[in-house]
């Protein structure tokens, strides 16, 4: 890949209440950040994509997804990310809980082994109920380390009766 851009923003938009001197008027905040990314940047490359958010990823109740940053998955172009092509980076995360899922709940993060924890404590892991959505972003050279001992995240639907709807995509490096 030669160029990534990476997108991430909450517009909240609403009516604010005016008084007898200053009338109700509509307002809204965009909070976008596009962080572009170029493959031969030497200081914060992102030269692979796990894209799980194009397409909506069902969760049964209960069940749990390990994401793999090393093996099991495949970028955009259908390639295999493992061996060379593996995640030794990541520079942005997102995951997101559709706000149409009936499923009460995910957790994110805190793997059963070799956990991935981002920028997040060890054996900790975040709840997004639905329409909940969390983006973690590290563009430095340091970027949030993959390892042997630090490969996968977990996403887990804590609700035992209904299916969860999610999205995730993972941008990073592999040199």
């Amino acid at each position: 890949m030669q160029t990534v851009n990476l997108t991430a923003g909450v517009t909240l938009t609403g009516t604010v209440a005016g008084t007898t001197v200053t009338p109700s008027r509509n307002a809204s905040v965009d909070l976008r950040r596009v962080t572009n990314y170029t493959a031969g940047d030497a200081t914060a490359p992102v030269n692979q994509v796990l894209d799980k958010g194009t397409d909506t990823q069902t969760l049964a109740a209960g069940a749990t997804v390990t994401v793999g940053l090393t093996a099991g998955g495949e970028n955009p172009l259908g390639e295999a990310i493992t061996g060379a092509a593996a995640f030794i980076k990541v520079r942005e995360i997102l995951v997101e809980h559709d706000s149409a899922s009936l499923s009460s709940g995910v957790t994110v993060f805190n793997a059963a082994s070799n956990s991935f924890q981002g920028m997040v404590s060890a054996a900790g892991f975040l709840t997004l109920p639905p329409g909940g959505r969390i983006t973690l972003s590290l563009p430095t050279a340091a970027g949030m380390p993959v390892s042997g001992s630090a490969k996968n995240f977990k996403i887990t639907n804590v609700d035992g009766v209904n299916a969860a709807t999610i999205r995730y995509v993972v941008g990073g490096s592999i040199t």
